[in-house]
């Protein structure tokens, strides 16, 4: 495979044309994921076209359940592939392998100074040695064992295969073709016997070679191949190869794919340096790239941060979630623009503290390449905005894409973001339920948070109409964008742009949205949280509306409401949203004294309908089971003595209700007013009373 072709030929021509009287074994090195498999195979493949009369078994040691077991398996697999040539071979290869598992192993395993002299079995496992070892010279075919992944065992799985390449399998003509991680297996080897364990090697192996490097355009052909059926813009292709590239600059990405060996002077093959990394690279594209991200992006900035999260994904991800403490923002257009900030730049307590907590989190590691790293992603965002293209990483909307792509494509698309803002191609409906069905509500959030500056009044509409359709659904609380929605000096700042733009425009579209809202309690329930939001404005900045203009909407909403409609819980909760203060020290809410007549003109209406709303289930009650009374009755009759006396008279006239006065007097004396169990009291709940949270079915006294 590659253009280790040539040599992994020559490897098998030499098996080939050597014949011995004794076992060989090669040992094949190469650091992890270097392609030592796929070399591997290419020697095997090869070899077999050179004789197809060989026996060759590839032997895999990492299935056997045990250390124990390793050399079991071996010769049921050795068995099994000479079994065809002589049946007598099978029986007596049973008994060696039963013979070899009950000698004492201790000499093997506890001291790897004896690995060599180990072997020296009594006469009986001599002659069955020497009987299978003839009828594999009488049978005449070369044998090639292949044993792969060694750098995959632990340490004692690592001495019994070792063991069976120098010792318990060294027949005539057989050649072991073992590939490891040097390293790997000479760490393993200093557990049991830390002096000289490069020695140990070459006791074990007649020969030893090391996989040649990856050739820089190599790579790149093959990381093409593996994305020729995603990738299918040839552009972005070129763009990929581009990346190969020993002229781009020292820290363009160039510099981290490619042979060391041809670029010995730069940062070339740093992070991309085998199949292993091109095929994770491949995947990480696969995942990722599609034709309508690519529409979205820099295509450049997007590969460049899919190769740096091969060996930096962690760092990556920190970088991403801490971004607004080690970039610097500052607010261009529609759009916020990212810059890197150098030692030197002047800036914010917080951004310098955030870039050296960035830089010291990435260098804690020592992982190889962290300054190449840095480098990286450093010169990703040192362009200003008028060199970066409108589609660079460092726009923070596209950011934002390029960090924040999930595998299922559901993506905050910024074309599709401006063609809403001005091509005026969909409503704002409909662009909200896309958004919505796609679960991208947190996105747009997003985006429209980072907006600054308006430079049209549609745009400036069209975004506006976005978020009160946030607020419609619930997906917002009018306190989450209170200064955007009702302070003047920041509708000033974020139409400071729009020529002679109008605030009384601006005051039209507000009411004309709530006046949209056909549920009456949440419009009536945003009104309350926008009267309380200026309530507690100590600064007085949230003034772009008068405070007495949302009370009246809500008087309307009260008015229109009474009139077609007995009183119910609703009606009640629409009166105490027309708040019109609330005592700073004990918190009580004071309502509109228009709300107040409006609900005691209906009272004095349709008294019963009152009495059967008097008593409503307490919210947040801590058992489930508590009531309390309505909660303005001081407020809709003047004063506590006149809701009494109008409710001892008015519950005479209506039988049905006269145990409310005797619930009332009750609760009163216990001061419960405002919370109360009825299993506390001799009277049952009232048939009109709705049942509590937990029902009384459901509740166990304790």
């Amino acid at each position: 495979m590659l253009s280790r072709k040539n040599y992994a030929q020559k490897i098998s021509n030499h098996i080939h044309n050597t014949s011995l009287d004794h076992s060989f074994a090669l040992a094949l090195s190469s650091e992890w994921g270097s392609g030592k498999t796929s070399f591997v195979n290419l020697i095997i493949e090869h070899f077999q076209e050179l004789d197809k009369s060989a026996i060759v078994i590839r032997f895999n040691p990492k299935l056997s359940q045990n250390p124990k077991g390793i050399i079991t398996d071996f010769f049921k697999e050795f068995e099994t592939s000479l079994a065809p040539y002589r049946t007598r071979v099978g029986s007596l290869i049973k008994e060696y392998s039963n013979s070899i598992t009950v000698l004492k192993r201790n000499t093997v395993v506890e001291n790897i100074n004896d690995l060599v002299d180990a072997f020296n079995p009594p006469k009986p496992l001599r002659q069955l040695y020497e009987e299978i070892d003839g009828i594999i010279t009488s049978i005449g075919r070369k044998i090639l064992i292949e044993i792969d992944d060694i750098d995959r065992l632990d340490k004692d799985e690592v001495i019994e295969v070792f063991r069976l390449i120098r010792n318990t399998g060294s027949f005539t003509n057989t050649f072991f073709l073992a590939a490891f991680d040097r390293e790997y297996v000479t760490t393993a080897l200093k557990d049991i016997n830390e002096h000289n364990t490069h020695q140990y090697l070459h006791k074990i192996f007649q020969a030893e070679i090391s996989l040649p490097g990856f050739d820089r355009i190599v790579l790149r052909d093959k990381l093409i191949e593996c994305l020729k059926e995603t990738i299918r813009i040839e552009e972005d292709l070129n763009e990929l190869k581009n990346l190969f590239s020993i002229d781009v600059g020292l820290f363009g990405l160039s510099s981290m794919i490619g042979s060391s060996m041809e670029i010995p002077s730069n940062t070339a093959s740093s992070l991309i340096t085998n199949l292993r990394d091109v095929i994770r690279l491949a995947n990480n594209i696969k995942l990722t790239y599609d034709e309508d991200i690519r529409r979205e992006v820099d295509i450049n900035d997007f590969f460049r941060i899919q190769v740096l999260k091969v060996k930096f994904a962690r760092e990556l991800d920190y970088f991403y979630a801490n971004h607004n403490n080690i970039l610097m923002a500052k607010s261009v257009g529609n759009d916020t623009f990212l810059e890197y900030p150098g030692k030197d730049t002047e800036g914010s307590e917080q951004i310098a503290h955030g870039r050296k907590s960035f830089e010291t989190f990435v260098e804690k590691p020592q992982k190889a390449n962290v300054k190449l790293f840095l480098k990286e992603v450093q010169s990703l965002f040192q362009r200003n905005s008028k060199e970066a293209n409108n589609l660079s990483i460092q726009w923070l909307s596209r950011f934002n894409i390029i960090f924040g792509v999930n595998l299922f494509g559901n993506y905050f698309s910024e074309t599709t973001f401006q063609k809403y803002l001005n091509e005026l191609t969909l409503t704002a409906e409909e662009y909200y339920q896309d958004i919505s069905s796609k679960n991208l509500k947190s996105q747009l959030l997003g985006r429209l948070s980072d907006i600054e500056k308006f430079t049209s009044p549609t745009a400036f509409k069209r975004v506006y109409s976005l978020w009160f359709h946030m607020l419609t659904s619930g997906f917002l609380e009018i306190r989450d964008i209170k200064e955007r929605l009702l302070s003047t000096s920041e509708l000033s700042s974020l139409t400071s742009e729009i020529d002679d733009y109008k605030f009384d425009d601006y005051r039209f579209m507000f009411f004309e949205w709530l006046n949209s809202i056909k549920d009456v309690n949440r419009r009536s329930y945003l009104i309350q949280q926008i009267l309380l939001q200026i309530i507690y404005d100590k600064e007085k900045s949230l003034d772009i509306i008068p405070f007495d203009d949302f009370i009246q909407q809500n008087l309307i909403i009260l008015e229109t409401y009474l009139s077609n409609n007995l009183i119910d819980d609703l009606a009640l909760t629409i009166h105490s949203r027309c708040t019109e203060s609330v005592e700073e020290q004990s918190r009580l809410i004071k309502i509109n004294e228009k709300a107040n007549e409006l609900l005691r003109k209906k009272i004095i209406e349709e008294p019963e309908s009152y009495l059967e709303h008097l008593i409503i289930p307490l919210n947040q009650s801590e058992t489930g089971r508590e009531y309390a009374f309505h909660a303005f009755t001081n407020q809709v009759f003047d004063s506590q003595q006149n809701f009494e006396d109008w409710l001892q008279r008015t519950t005479s006239a209506f039988p049905k209700k006269k145990l409310l006065w005797k619930i009332y007097s009750y609760v009163k004396a216990n001061e419960q007013l405002k919370g109360f169990k009825f299993e506390d009291y001799e009277f049952n709940r009232p048939s009109w009373v709705p049942e509590p949270e937990i029902k009384d079915e459901d509740y166990q006294t304790t």
